[in-house]
C-alpha cells in the first residue's frame, strides 16, 4: 500500500505480523477501499495487518534517507497507490 503526499510518500507492507491470533483483528477501514480482486492475492493470514515503513528513516546499508522500499529479488510485486488529498505519479 503506497501513500501519496506532497512532498513524500509512504508505504506498508501487507503481511502477517509475528504474534497475531491465526483469524486476524478486524480488518482496518483503510483496507476495506481496496477492491477484492487485489485482496485475493493478500499473504495467507494477513488479516489487514500491516508492518509501516516510516518516512524519513535511513537506509542502513548506505545512509541515505528513507523511505527505503524493500522488494523481493525475483518476485513480482503489487503496489495498491492511495493518497490522501490528491492523485500523485509514482514510478519505479
Amino acid at each position: 500500500n503506497v501513500v501519496g503526499f506532497q512532498w513524500s510518500w509512504g508505504f506498508n507492507y501487507i503481511e502477517k505480523v509475528d504474534g497475531q491470533p491465526a483469524a486476524g483483528p478486524e480488518v482496518p477501514k483503510e483496507l476495506n477501499a481496496i477492491p477484492d480482486k487485489f485482496q485475493k492475492d493478500f499473504p495467507e493470514g494477513a488479516g489487514g495487518v500491516y508492518d509501516v515503513g516510516i518516512p524519513g528513516t535511513r537506509n542502513p546499508q548506505n545512509g541515505n534517507p528513507g523511505p527505503t522500499l524493500w522488494l523481493p529479488k525475483g518476485e513480482k510485486v503489487r503496489f495498491v497507490l492511495t493518497s490522501r488529498d490528491v492523485i500523485h505519479s509514482f514510478w519505479v
